[in-house]
């Protein structure tokens, strides 16, 4: 448990959970989830792992990509990683968001400090990026990997965190040879 979330009433930044959750491309019933969720337990969206190493120098450090939402009190502690050895020449191969806190409101709102909104939009970065890769997986065929790969609070996350996905490791062979994926290639260092 992270402790007692203290936001100060000076520096509140307010947002529709409903766009959240569109952004996070999470089903709309996922505030019902987490306002469910009792003190300190933890959801995983995802957590996925490659066979290929994230950088030739380091042939041991395998790719990694996770996501996970903490209950607290008082609200929420949010934190991901992305490290996948795939993506352009222009974007980066690894991102991390440190933790942060949410308050859930009613009404469907949620409340951080102003210091904590650029946490929020690469948190919603790495989450989409993972559901991206999700849906590649399931256009290429490979709806296991697509359901390791997406997003999710609901239930039975042992089923579908902690394994090696095969599809980000053929992501940069399906670049080359398939259009709809031309935007996605190999991470060269």
């Amino acid at each position: 448990m992270k402790g007692e979330l203290a936001i100060s009433t000076a520096t509140i930044f307010e947002l529709d959970g409903s766009r959240l959750l569109r952004d996070l491309r999470l089903p709309y019933y996922s505030i019902a989830i987490m306002r469910e969720m009792r003190l300190g337990d933890e959801r995983t969206l995802f957590d996925v792992y490659t066979s290929r190493p994230m950088y030739d120098e380091v042939p041991d450090e395998h790719g990694s990509a996770s996501a996970q939402i903490e209950r607290v009190r008082g609200g929420f502690y949010l934190s991901a990683l992305w490290m996948l050895p795939i993506g352009n020449h222009r974007s980066r191969g690894t991102l991390f968001c440190t933790g942060f806190a949410i308050r859930l409101l009613p009404n469907r709102r949620f409340a951080l400090e102003h210091k904590d909104v650029d946490n929020l939009r690469l948190f919603v970065r790495i989450v989409r990026l993972a559901a991206r890769v999700s849906s590649m997986a399931k256009a290429a065929g490979e709806s296991q990997c697509a359901r390791l790969l997406r997003p999710s609070l609901e239930g039975h996350w042992e089923e579908r965190c902690g394994y090696v996905v095969p599809f980000l490791n053929r992501l940069a062979d399906l670049a080359q040879n398939d259009p709809r994926y031309a935007r996605v290639q190999a991470r060269k260092l």
